[in-house]
């Protein structure tokens, strides 16, 4: 709709009526104010004597008149009146005098001040909506620029109304939901056949949404009475719902049947109504499979699911077998595509040969799907006993190794671990991480070390972390020596004797190390002579 005509519209936009005011108030939340003497309702208005005392503040009650739900506020607290107590978003829906529909959209405060038995609510008008057959427009607070000292722009709203490019839903400034108050009034407009009061709303498919959707495509009405209430949902808010390729231009809205409008046949729409297949499976199983009747179409898309159609594809290239021969087999034997896509990757790592259709087509789908995942799991299992054969093989050798890092100072020793159970068992006992580790000094990729009383070997003390340059990453003891388990001075002395033990276990590899390199030197030297 071009701009001048619609601005034609502002002045013939209805007032709200007392009804209608009220209504719209008692969206926020009720509260019943009180002081030493009077009561009185936020909700109906009523005011009434006080029998509460002020450590009655916050309680609920029912209204005495109202029956309404109530939250006792004694209104002689420190209440300034600009601490807002509760915010809400409506849409009002009214009826023109020439038969459009009218949707003013308001953002409502309440707020309290200290002694006061009314509340301060403000009411705030942030955007506008009308819908007539031949277009509809969006109107927001006219966008007004104040340039300040230094060159920078305060953006600020005006009183006038400005016509908006998009008709999109209304944007509240707390970005909250919006109450849709007098919809049934729709029924008395020009959109009295479109169903917009049958149809369930969400955050994402709002009145104002689908009344803009409908008054483009008119026949989703009859889609909405079919059944198809999703389909329009998904068209009206694409994206949302999973379908976001979901295209109004996909519908043959010009068709006066449904079954012509979708682009499927009566036998096919009957089935897609009761739920038997869904209608994107249907459309999706028509492409897939041309040469095929329609009940076969059918039965096809009551099968595989969309995002398996991919997967066909790539069943169809592994096996080498047609695709009708593969649905037939499915069919035949009620087997699910994707536990078959399961199978043909057992086959595959069991290296079983597809091209025998006793392999690829298995008479007792089930039972050879079984026993291919059985096969595959006690392969896996013989792996992973092999590979913690040599795990222990490797410890058992760092073991060895890692002796001569023993060490005793006075009081205490420090000793290896056995195992990985041990290291998980020394932090679940000392409140620390050190159990992450026990995989890492099985490899070899660092050392874990365990420092103990030697009047109590046995019972864990402090855990050190070796690298595999021989240096003290940490020693840490009951919950990583945070406060109250602060090192005493005698362990920290027992730490710095520890790291002289490795630095001369260092100096003495390095010797061992060097000589036996100067030895194979000589053998090389006497052989080339």
């Amino acid at each position: 709709m071009k701009k001048e005509k619609a601005l034609e519209y502002l002045p013939k936009f209805p007032e709200l009526s007392e009804k209608l005011k009220t209504k719209t108030r008692q969206l926020l939340s009720p509260h019943i104010l009180y002081n030493a003497a009077m009561a009185r309702c936020t909700n109906c208005g009523e005011e009434f004597f006080s029998e509460w005392e002020p450590q009655n503040h916050c309680s609920a009650i029912r209204c005495p008149h109202c029956r309404v739900k109530a939250r006792l506020t004694n209104c002689m607290y420190n209440y300034t009146g600009r601490t807002i107590q509760d915010m809400k978003n409506a849409a009002v829906f009214l009826r023109g005098k020439d038969n459009n529909l009218y949707v003013r959209c308001f953002t409502l405060r309440m707020s309290f001040s200290k002694g006061k038995l009314i509340p301060d609510i403000d009411i705030e008008e942030v955007q506008r909506y009308v819908f007539t057959p031949s277009g509809s427009v969006r109107y927001g607070k006219e966008i007004k620029y104040i340039e300040h000292k230094g060159g920078w722009l305060e953006k600020t709203y005006g009183e006038n109304w400005a016509v908006r490019s998009k008709i999109s839903d209304p944007v509240f400034g707390n970005y909250s939901d919006c109450s849709n108050i007098n919809l049934a009034v729709v029924k008395k407009t020009w959109l009295k056949y479109s169903m917009a009061t049958n149809v369930k709303y969400d955050y994402y498919f709002t009145p104002i949404r689908y009344i803009n959707f409908y008054r483009k495509y008119p026949g989703a009405e009859r889609l909405i009475k079919c059944g198809f209430e999703q389909l329009v949902k998904d068209m009206a808010s694409p994206g949302y719902y999973g379908a976001a390729n979901r295209r109004a231009d996909t519908i043959r809205w010009k068709e006066t049947e449904v079954h012509k409008m979708l682009g499927v046949s009566r036998a096919a729409l009957k089935l897609i109504r009761a739920g038997v297949i869904g209608y994107d499976n249907y459309l999706a199983a028509a492409r897939h499979f041309p040469d095929v009747c329609e009940e076969k179409q059918a039965e096809y898309a009551r099968r595989i699911k969309n995002r398996y159609y991919s997967a066909l594809d790539q069943v169809v290239e592994t096996t080498g077998r047609s695709v009708y021969k593969l649905m037939n087999y499915f069919a035949k034997n009620d087997v699910d595509i994707g536990d078959y896509c399961d199978y043909l990757g057992f086959c595959r790592q069991l290296q079983y040969d597809l091209s025998e259709d006793i392999i690829a087509f298995p008479p007792h789908f089930q039972a050879a799907h079984d026993r291919a995942d059985a096969a595959l799991d006690a392969l896996r299992e013989e792996k992973r006993i092999k590979e913690l054969k040599e795990l222990r093989e490797q410890f058992e050798q760092l073991m060895e190794e890692r002796k001569k890092l023993e060490f005793e100072c006075g009081d205490y020793m420090i000793i290896q671990p056995q195992s990985a159970s041990e290291i998980i068992r020394e932090g679940k006992e000392l409140c620390h991480c050190v159990g992450g580790y026990a995989e890492r000094h099985m490899r070899g990729a660092l050392t874990i070390m365990f420092l103990r009383k030697k009047s109590e070997p046995d019972k864990p003390y402090y855990t050190i972390e070796v690298s595999r340059d021989l240096t003290i990453v940490q020693c840490r003891g009951y919950k990583n020596n945070t406060a109250g388990n602060e090192k005493s001075r005698k362990i920290l002395k027992v730490e710095k004797a520890y790291q002289a033990h490795l630095d001369t276990v260092k100096r003495q590899e390095k010797q061992r190390c060097s000589q036996k390199a100067k030895s194979e030197n000589n053998v090389m030297i006497q052989i080339g002579a």
